[in-house]
């Protein structure tokens, strides 16, 4: 009894994280900046996703997502990062101190939380920018930015529309 009580038990455990990853959107796309908002230096006018889209109950490496950014001046950035998986760089320049960069990218119920974090030589912040992307009832991507410099924040919330 108690043996197939936990394979009850395994089987609605998997079940569970299979749901679980059915409620954590695919952000897959090409999206523009709905017209109501405006784009700016934090604030990009279109972005194009690419999101692996895995099944919890299959082991293999983490998913990915990239996402490129087109701002108003035209300047694209591109990156990829692991979902669930922390990462770091240090970045700097010619004539610039190089600087520690912290990066995740996590899953917060069916919202997808990037967190960068650029920090001194001694490990103390200096910037945070943080966004928190999700799905609206209208099928818009809603960002929620963070902008942490020193003890001054600035939150906005603006919302991407697909291009289909």
């Amino acid at each position: 009894m108690r043996k197939s009580a936990l394979a009850v038990g395994f089987i609605l455990a998997l079940g569970g994280v299979g749901i679980a990853a059915q409620n954590q959107p695919n952000f897959s796309g090409n999206w523009v900046l709905d017209r109501e908002f405006q784009p700016s230096a934090t604030v990009p006018r279109a972005l194009s996703v690419q999101q692996e889209v895995k099944t919890a109950n299959v082991p293999s490496p983490p998913a990915s997502i990239s996402v490129e950014r087109q701002f108003a001046d035209r300047v694209q950035l591109r990156y990829t990062d692991y979902i669930g998986v922390p990462g770091g760089v240090v970045g700097g320049g010619p004539g610039v101190t190089p600087r520690p960069v912290n990066r995740s990218v996590r899953w917060e119920g069916a919202a997808l939380r990037f967190e960068r974090t650029e920090l001194t030589a001694l490990g103390e912040v200096v910037r945070r920018t943080t966004e928190v992307w999700r799905l609206d009832d209208r099928d818009r991507l809603v960002i929620t930015i963070e902008n942490q410099e020193g003890n001054t924040v600035d939150t906005r919330t603006v919302a991407f529309r697909e291009v289909r």
